[in-house]
C-alpha cells in the first residue's frame, strides 16, 4: 500500500518535475511541460496482483495532475473575436494549451511562435480535406521551417486524437504537433466550415482567414518578405439555415415551403448532407456541391429498401449529370439542393428535385438480370469463431470477412466499384460468418469456385423488383410554358 501511495504521489507531481527549465524566471522563456509515462515505475514496484487496482489509481493521477495544469485555458472568459486587420491581445500569447505529437503531450503557450508569420491550421478527424492535406502540410512547415509556424488546432479530446493518428495510415507518419481540447482558439476565430486557416503577422496582425488553396510555400515567402499577398478571404456559409434567406428574414418570418436548386460549385460550403428537424421531424434538407447523380442516390435510400447504386436505371442519351460522381466534377457541374418543408418526406424531396432538375426519378418495378447468393451446400466452414469484426472483401492486399453478415458481404458485392450485376441474397442465413475470397470479382467462375467450399453459390437469374428510374423530364419552367400554351 505505501508502494502504490508513493506511485501516486509521483504521479501528481510528474509534470512539475519533468518541466528540465526549473521555475519560471524573469526574463528567460518558460520551456514546454513534458508529461511523461510511468509505465515502467508502475511494473517495477507494484507487484502483478494488484497491477490493475495500481493502473487505475496511477492513471487517474496522472489525468488530475494533468488537468490541473491545463484548467487555466478556461479561466479566459472575456476572449473577443478579431477582425482583420486586428492585432492579437496579449492574452493570445499567454494562454497554455495542451499540444499533442509524436505519442507525447506537452503543455506551453504559444509565446514561442511570436516574431514571425504564424499560420493557425483549424481541423478535425471527421473533415476529410483537413486529414488529406495533413503530410503536405508538415512538408511546407518543415521546408519553411524558421521563417513561418504552422499550428494545427483541433477540439477534439487527446484520446480521441491519439487513436486517430495510430490507426490512420495517411496520417501516422505526421509529427507536428497538434492542439487539442481548443476552448479558446475559436473563440478568438469563429467559423463555421473546415479547414479554416488563420494567418497572422509577425507583429501580431491578423492578415487573413482563408480555406487550403491559398497555403503554399509562394504566399508563405511573400508574407514573410513583408510582400503583399491578396488571400482570398474564407467564406462561412451557415448550413443550418436556408442558403439564401438572410438571418434578418428568418427572424421575422416563418418559412412553410421552400425549394432551391443552384448548379455550380458553392464557394464556402463543403460537399455535405444536413437535414433539419423542428422536435423530431424533419423539416429542411440540404445537400451542398454533389453531383445529380448523388442526390438521386441518397433519395432511393429512403424510397427503397435495401438499396444501393446498382439498382439505378439511367434512361436518357445525355445524362452527363447523372454519370458524374463527386470525385469526378468540374466546378460547373456541382449543384446544390436545398428544401424546407413542414413535415418534409423523401417522396416529397424526389418530387421537388424532378420538378427543378428537369429529369424524372421515380420508383418502377422492372425486370432485371441479377446474381443470386443461393446456399447450394454444407455452410459449416462458413460459421464464425468469433473475435474481433472485419469487413475488407476484396480489398488490395486481403479479401476476408471476420465474424461479419451475408448482408455485409452482399453489401460490399454491390458497391459501385465492384464488377458484378446486382447481387440479391437469397440464402436465408443470419449466424455470423467467416469468409476468405481471393478472386477477382470479374472472375465469376474463379469467384464460385471459391464460394462453393462454403456452401454457396452466385447464380445469374432474373428478378422484378424496385428499381430508382431516372430519365430526361421537364423543369418547372417548361411545364408553366406548356399550361401557358394550352390556355391561348
Amino acid at each position: 500500500m505505501k508502494k502504490t501511495i508513493k506511485i501516486v504521489v509521483m504521479a501528481m507531481l510528474c509534470p512539475f518535475l519533468s518541466n528540465r527549465g526549473g521555475p519560471y524566471k524573469k526574463g528567460k522563456q518558460q520551456r514546454p511541460i513534458t508529461i511523461r509515462p510511468l509505465a515502467t515505475l508502475a511494473f517495477r514496484e507494484i507487484r502483478p496482483k494488484k497491477l490493475f487496482h495500481s493502473l487505475t489509481i496511477l492513471v487517474s493521477a496522472v489525468m488530475f495532475s494533468f488537468i490541473s495544469r491545463v484548467k487555466g485555458q478556461e479561466s479566459y472568459s472575456n476572449i473577443q473575436s478579431l477582425r482583420i486587420g486586428e492585432k492579437v491581445p496579449e492574452n493570445f500569447w499567454k494562454i497554455k494549451h495542451t499540444f499533442f505529437g509524436q505519442g507525447k503531450i506537452t503543455v506551453h503557450d504559444l509565446s514561442i511562435y511570436r516574431g514571425k508569420l504564424l499560420v493557425l491550421d483549424f481541423w478535425a478527424t471527421w473533415c476529410g480535406s483537413c486529414v488529406a492535406h495533413m503530410p503536405d502540410n508538415e512538408k511546407i512547415s518543415t521546408e519553411l521551417d524558421g521563417i513561418f509556424s504552422l499550428v494545427p488546432i483541433t477540439r477534439e479530446p487527446y484520446t480521441k486524437i491519439f487513436s486517430f493518428f495510430s490507426n490512420n495510415d495517411h496520417v501516422k507518419n505526421v509529427k507536428l504537433p497538434t492542439i487539442v481540447s481548443d476552448v479558446t482558439l475559436k473563440e478568438f476565430f469563429p467559423h463555421q466550415i473546415l479547414p479554416h486557416y488563420i494567418w497572422i503577422s509577425k507583429e501580431g496582425e491578423v492578415l487573413a482567414s482563408s480555406e487550403h488553396e491559398m497555403f503554399t510555400k509562394e504566399n508563405i515567402r511573400k508574407l514573410t518578405k513583408g510582400k503583399t499577398v491578396l488571400l482570398d478571404k474564407k467564406i462561412d456559409q451557415d448550413i443550418n439555415s436556408p442558403l439564401y434567406l438572410s438571418k434578418e428574414i428568418q427572424a421575422n418570418v416563418e418559412v412553410r415551403q421552400s425549394t432551391i436548386l443552384i448548379k455550380g460549385r458553392i464557394k464556402g460550403l463543403p460537399t455535405i448532407k444536413k437535414t433539419r428537424s423542428i422536435e423530431n421531424k424533419k423539416t429542411g434538407v440540404l445537400y451542398a456541391n454533389q453531383s445529380l447523380l448523388r442526390i438521386f442516390a441518397d433519395l432511393g435510400k429512403g424510397l427503397i429498401p435495401g438499396f444501393n447504386r446498382k439498382r439505378i436505371i439511367v434512361e436518357h442519351d445525355n445524362h452527363t449529370p447523372l454519370q458524374s460522381d463527386n470525385g469526378e466534377l468540374g466546378d460547373e457541374e456541382y449543384y446544390s439542393f436545398d428544401v424546407n418543408q413542414i413535415q418534409l418526406t423523401d417522396s416529397i424531396l424526389l418530387e421537388q428535385l424532378n420538378l427543378s432538375s428537369g429529369f424524372l426519378g421515380r420508383i418502377e418495378n422492372r425486370k432485371i438480370a441479377c446474381m443470386i447468393l443461393s446456399k447450394v451446400g454444407s455452410i459449416q466452414k462458413l460459421a464464425s469463431v468469433g473475435g474481433k469484426k472485419v469487413n475488407g472483401l476484396f480489398e488490395k492486399d486481403s479479401s476476408y470477412i471476420l465474424n461479419g453478415t451475408i448482408k455485409a458481404m452482399v453489401a460490399r458485392m454491390n458497391d459501385i466499384d465492384i464488377p458484378l450485376p446486382l447481387v440479391i441474397d437469397e440464402t436465408g442465413i443470419s449466424e455470423r460468418i467467416d469468409i476468405s475470397l481471393k478472386s477477382d470479382p470479374s472472375d465469376l467462375k474463379g469467384l464460385n469456385n471459391e464460394l462453393k467450399e462454403y456452401g454457396l453459390a452466385l447464380i445469374p437469374q432474373d428478378r422484378t423488383i424496385d428499381m430508382l428510374v431516372i430519365s430526361k423530364g421537364k423543369t418547372v419552367q417548361q411545364k408553366s410554358t406548356e399550361i401557358q400554351k394550352a390556355g391561348l
